[in-house]
């Protein structure tokens, strides 16, 4: 009994021990399969060469997924910031360009 531990925020860090070194550092175990084995994502449809770098975005080898190597978490967050920070930094020099004419 004493191995079981309790669900809650405490559980969502990823444990040191079970952390693998990829190219981007350390990364943590898949939150959907569990595997520790990753590699590193150098480009994505939403974040071009730069997204994957901010949020340390590396690929399961053994299921697929995508997540944040760093805490181990989904990447719907972040993506949802990132293409809303850029769609308005786009519009915003847009609507300067044209009061500038």
């Amino acid at each position: 009994m004493a191995d079981i531990q309790p669900a809650g925020p405490q559980n969502l860090q990823p444990n040191p021990q079970q952390m693998r070194v990829t190219g981007l550092g350390t990364s943590a175990p898949c939150p959907k399969c569990g595997n520790t084995s990753t590699a590193p994502v150098g480009f994505t449809w939403w974040g071009g060469v730069l997204g994957p770098r901010i949020f340390h975005v590396v690929r399961c080898i053994g299921c697929g997924i995508q997540y944040n190597g760093k805490s181990g978490t989904s990447l719907g967050k972040p993506i949802a910031i990132y293409t809303g920070v850029a769609l308005a930094l786009g519009i915003a020099i847009a609507v300067m360009l044209g009061m500038a004419r």
